[in-house]
């Protein structure tokens, strides 16, 4: 038995799960520029385009997720990129427009440079 329940956000999630979750974990779809260290040829594979539709559909799966989150309950946002435009920007403007959440602690980021890992990105946003 779990608590965990994976699901895809659809009418019919957020009518039954309607502010009732006390975790919601976005793995936000991305560039995965945080894996080019271990395969290069990712990087020829993403365009500015595709960056594009990426960051829209972050935006859109960020508005998505928060109604599931309950009063008091945190919205963890996470990406194996390693661009602002999909981290630190893409959670300012889901902040800018939710104002019932706050990011209550510094955002957590890995870099293969000072890591030694694949670079991964996290921000836990909390509802008041």
């Amino acid at each position: 038995m779990t608590i965990v329940q994976p699901a895809a956000i659809t009418d019919e999630l957020l009518a039954a799960h309607h502010q009732s979750a006390d975790w919601v974990l976005v793995d936000a779809p991305c560039t995965a520029t945080g894996l080019w260290r271990r395969s290069p040829d990712l990087r020829l594979r993403t365009s500015a385009e595709m960056h594009r539709k990426v960051c829209e559909m972050q935006h859109g799966i960020l508005q998505r997720a928060a109604p599931l989150v309950k009063p008091g309950g945190r919205l963890i946002y996470a990406t194996c990129s390693v661009l602002p435009s999909e981290n630190e920007k893409q959670v300012a403007s889901f902040l800018k427009a939710n104002d019932e959440f706050t990011a209550p602690e510094k955002y957590h980021r890995l870099c293969p440079h000072s890591h030694g890992t694949d670079g991964f990105f996290a921000a836990i946003l909390a509802r008041a």
